[in-house]
């Protein structure tokens, strides 16, 4: 039999399953895919009051200080200013970081997880 070149009409039966199962399992797949993202372990605890009461920090602009050495005298002592400003508000994030950095589990909870574990109820940590 000689072939002419032309190709069917339909495609045999096997690529045409195929193919309707490849369009059914990549939806499918990517649903799963996104079922699986969670949150991360440490974004799971709750804030305390006393950290959720505090202001969110601000992000500030570090880059101008590099070229303090190509300024005149005028801008240099508005950079120093500024520069004292930024230690200022850095010396106040270090001082909201330790407030925010308490104990993660308020003493009841760890006292019974402590004697969970001793009890044998909870495996000990690796």
């Amino acid at each position: 039999m000689r072939h002419s070149g032309a190709l069917p009409d339909r495609l045999p039966a096997a690529p045409r399953r195929a193919g309707r199962l490849l369009g059914l399992a990549l939806p499918g797949l990517a649903l799963l895919g996104l079922a699986a993202c969670d949150a991360p372990p440490e974004a799971r605890f709750p804030i305390s009051e006393k950290g959720a009461a505090l202001p969110t920090p601000e992000l500030g602009e570090t880059a101008r200080f590099g070229r303090v050495a190509g300024t005149s005298g005028t801008e240099g002592g508005a950079l120093e200013a500024d520069r004292a400003a930024l230690a200022a508000r850095a010396e106040a994030l270090r001082a909201r970081a330790a407030d925010l950095s308490g104990p993660v589990l308020d003493p009841a909870t760890r006292t019974r997880l402590l004697d969970a574990r001793e009890s044998g109820a909870a495996a000990p940590p690796p």
